[in-house]
């Protein structure tokens, strides 16, 4: 039960480290979406990585709420 536990920690870190990459790059794409410089092919990659990260950060928190369900479940 407590190695369980453990991995299932660690899981929850590491998928926090995902989270939390994707809002920097978020943050990045929406600043980089401010400059008036950029060209067309420039501004669809752009879109298609907030699209990709914004897929990436819901799967996760689902996988994330369902794993502290889990170990809630555990818990008791």
């Amino acid at each position: 039960m407590v190695k369980q536990l453990h991995l299932e920690i660690g899981e929850l870190k590491r998928r926090a480290d995902g989270i939390t990459s994707a809002g920097v790059g978020l943050e990045s794409i929406g600043q980089l979406l401010n400059n008036s410089d950029l060209d067309r092919d420039d501004r669809n990659g752009l879109e298609q990585a907030v699209i990709a990260l914004g897929d990436y950060v819901r799967r996760v928190g689902y996988d994330l709420y369902a794993q502290a369900e889990r170990l809630e479940g555990g818990a008791k």
